[in-house]
């Protein structure tokens, strides 16, 4: 992923900056902080204590809004690990820097922070957050501006889906996308959960919207969605839909969103995943019969086609900004089959084998298992899955 990074001179900025020693975050010297001292020091003390508990698991920051946990959720997941950069080889090479404070009312500060991080003679943004802290007795909770930022929303309800949305909506394809729910969550055997779905105009608005002004990764991204869950309970924040109301969805993102929910990333097999997002929603707006008419081009055209080598190397048999994974159809095909003759307990088994793994052993393992495919006989049954369907 190419990232812009926006620079600043390194003389200006620190020459507004002071710097806390025991604090993790900097305050810049012109904002406006509280006039009465213990407030002002409750605010700090209570920032501090959010700032070093945001990397751990959500419901267990004392310093997050319960009442808000799922919004603030979804802006804390975004802050997690901010402060780590690779290329830098410092796990704290950005820094957190207060760089507004206003009073919403008695009680309430709305608060900006960027994280920037210094090299050479240049300053680099990582990411700008702006939160709610609210006072309670002597101290503060912090929470997502969501609720604020949709007061004036309208709602619509679908059984078990709550839909928000500025002006319009498009009740055809939202009735699609909270059947989409149901079929997937049956099918992994999850319960069925509340499901709150905001639809934002696009990927920028849905950020800003929970509460992120802007984050170095994203940079050039128009169409992603957020969510989180937490009690049976989802949150989904799209960036899918335009100006005219809700009319769109990706139902490809929303089988990963549905499984993640249900089972953790660290034993889902990604090319297994992915394969039944293909078979099941598509990709980058195809079809899986246009996916698969593809993968038949690319086999006619590459007869006797080693398609282990393939599968272990990530090859692609479609390149651009489109493209398709030969190991995502192959999974495809197999999981297709798998699930028409043994049941999606057995799909199941191969989704959760492990993380992918170099040289995909534990794939391996699960499928000769599960489907009776080795890797001695895997180039004539994906010759065979390819010519059958």
């Amino acid at each position: 992923m190419n990232t812009k990074i926006y620079c600043l001179s390194l003389f200006t900025l620190l020459a507004s900056l002071t710097y806390g020693q025991s604090n993790p975050v900097r305050i810049l010297n012109n904002i406006s902080l509280p006039k009465d001292t213990a407030i002002k020091e409750a605010l700090l003390r209570s920032l501090d204590g959010f700032l070093r508990s945001k990397d751990s698991a959500n419901a267990a920051n004392g310093f997050v809004s319960k009442a808000d946990l799922l919004e603030t959720s979804l802006l804390t997941d975004e802050m997690k690990g901010i402060e780590k950069n690779a290329r830098y080889n410092n796990s704290t090479f950005f820094k957190p820097y207060l760089t507004n404070v206003i009073q919403r009312d008695e009680h309430t500060y709305l608060l900006q922070l960027s994280y920037m991080g210094t090299r050479e003679d240049t300053a680099i943004l990582r990411g700008s957050f702006r939160l709610l802290a609210r006072q309670e007795a002597d101290r503060f909770i912090f929470l997502s501006p969501l609720s604020t930022n949709v007061m004036l929303w309208k709602t619509h309800r679908i059984d078990n889906v709550v839909f928000r949305y500025k002006e319009k909506i498009n009740l055809e394809d939202a009735k699609k996308l909270q059947q989409m729910i149901l079929y997937y969550d049956k099918k992994i055997g999850a319960p069925q959960q509340q499901i709150r779905f905001y639809c934002c105009d696009d990927f920028e608005e849905a950020l800003k919207l929970i509460g992120v002004e802007y984050k170095a990764i994203y940079n050039g991204y128009n169409h992603l969605s957020l969510y989180t869950c937490h009690n049976n309970q989802t949150l989904i924040v799209s960036g899918m839909a335009n100006p005219t109301g809700f009319n769109e969805f990706d139902p490809h993102d929303l089988w990963h969103d549905r499984l993640h929910n249900m089972y953790s990333t660290g034993i889902i097999n990604k090319p297994v995943d992915e394969g039944c997002a293909y078979l099941y929603g598509g990709s980058w707006g195809i079809e899986w019969k246009e996916i698969l008419a593809a993968s038949r081009g690319y086999a006619a055209k590459n007869e006797h086609s080693d398609w282990l080598a393939l599968y272990i190397s990530e090859q692609n048999f479609v390149e651009g900004t489109k493209r398709l994974n030969i190991a995502y159809v192959i999974n495809a095909l197999i999981v297709q089959q798998l699930e028409k003759e043994k049941g999606f307990d057995a799909v199941k088994a191969l989704l959760c084998c492990g993380k992918r793994e170099k040289g995909d052993e534990n794939y391996f393992r699960m499928l000769e298992k599960v489907a009776g495919i080795s890797k001695a006989v895997f180039n004539s049954r994906v010759d065979r899955l390819i010519a059958e369907r």
